[in-house]
């Protein structure tokens, strides 16, 4: 464990990644990511977070529900 942990962009820079290819890949992530948090507060219905939904907008908006 570091004090300074990297970022996706590091690690990834360190395979010799074009910055198109690893811009795609974490545009991806972002996608999933979002979407895996929708799916996890719609599961939790009224319990679920509701800033959840805000933060999953804020990361994909086209995908709003």
């Amino acid at each position: 464990m570091t004090d300074h942990p990297r970022t996706a962009r590091q690690l990834l820079t360190d395979y010799c990644l074009s910055e198109g290819v690893i811009d795609g890949i974490l545009t991806i992530h972002a996608h999933q990511l979002a979407e895996q948090i929708r799916q996890d507060t719609t599961i939790m219905g009224e319990a679920g977070d509701q800033y959840a939904l805000l933060y999953a907008d804020l990361i994909d908006p086209e995908a709003q529900r």
